[in-house]
């Protein structure tokens, strides 16, 4: 499903946050494939995390 919704946004690549318990995992996509890690689409969700949706550093977890 997420890659899925990848292919329907034109940009490089794409990070999404999936909650699990108390920690918040990230995946990570282009167009074509699931990546193991993407730099750039992690510091912008980490922004989003922190910035926008107020979580604290704590809850960010890469795994």
């Amino acid at each position: 499903m997420l890659l899925k919704i990848t292919t329907k946004n034109p940009v490089e690549e794409i990070s999404f946050f999936i909650y699990k318990g108390d920690k918040i995992l990230l995946r990570w996509f282009t167009q074509e494939i699931e990546m193991n890690l993407r730099g750039h689409a992690t510091l912008f969700t980490d922004h989003c995390l922190k910035s926008i949706l107020n979580y604290p550093k704590s809850y960010f977890n890469m795994v």
